[in-house]
This record gives C-alpha cells, sequence and structure tokens, in this order.
C-alpha cells in the first residue's frame, strides 16, 4: 500500500534515449495463476505502435528471452510493459527483466555507399597509375 491506498501498476514504459532496431532481455514470469504473461508494445518516436507481443507459455511460470529486430524505418523509441493478469492487486504476479541489450543496427544504404566508394578510388587509382 502507498499512503493507505493499494499500488497498482498498469504498466511501465521504457524511453530509449536513442531509437533502436534491436532489442532483447531475459526475462522471469510468476504467478499464482496458469497463463499470466507479459504483453509488451513497440512504439516508434511518434507513440505509434510498431508491433505487440505478448509473454507466457500458459504456466504459472515462464522463463526465456526475448527480442525483436525491425526493419529500416521502423526503429523503436518506447516499449510498454503490462502485465496480462486480469486482477493484479490479488494476483501477486511478479515480472522480472535481466541481461538487456540494445542495438541500432546500421542500414545497409551506408555500406553499400563505402563498398561503392573503395571501388572507384580503386578504379581512378588504377587509372591515373
Amino acid at each position: 500500500e502507498v499512503f493507505g491506498l493499494p499500488w497498482i501498476v498498469q504498466g511501465v514504459e521504457l524511453s530509449l534515449s536513442q531509437p533502436v532496431r534491436a532489442w532483447g532481455a531475459d526475462f522471469s514470469i510468476n504467478g499464482p495463476s496458469p497463463g499470466e504473461g507479459l504483453t509488451i508494445e513497440l512504439q516508434d518516436g511518434g507513440g505509434s505502435e510498431v508491433a505487440t507481443f505478448e509473454l507466457s507459455d500458459g504456466s504459472t511460470e515462464f522463463r526465456g528471452f526475448f527480442g525483436f529486430t525491425t526493419s529500416i524505418g521502423n526503429e523503436v523509441s518506447q516499449l510498454l510493459f503490462k502485465g496480462t493478469t486480469p486482477n493484479a492487486l490479488s494476483s501477486g504476479e511478479a515480472i522480472g527483466m535481466d541481461n538487456v541489450v540494445a542495438s541500432n543496427i546500421p542500414e545497409p544504404k551506408a555500406t553499400v555507399l563505402l563498398f561503392g566508394l573503395a571501388g572507384l578510388l580503386y578504379v581512378l587509382r588504377r587509372r591515373f597509375s
């Protein structure tokens, strides 16, 4: 209880300082009832939903890695975590997250540009040698 009132977490928002195209973590979800789990909503910088995932294996305990990658132009700036328990106040559900990793995978355009520039320099060098 907080200030004499029941404390219920409706969800947790993780705002990233830089948008990412790959993210993952180890999760541990424990609850007294089978089927409890976690919904993860991915949002872009404007708050629009990119994708939604649900972590649950139908048992009272889930342990495992969850990760995602997105396509070019669908960078994720926020992750919203929400428990799937209908009555979170009386259920005693616990969710843990560890070993978090994030990456902004470089776009292929930059790699192609570098190879093209290297090829152009090679041709110019051979031509003027």
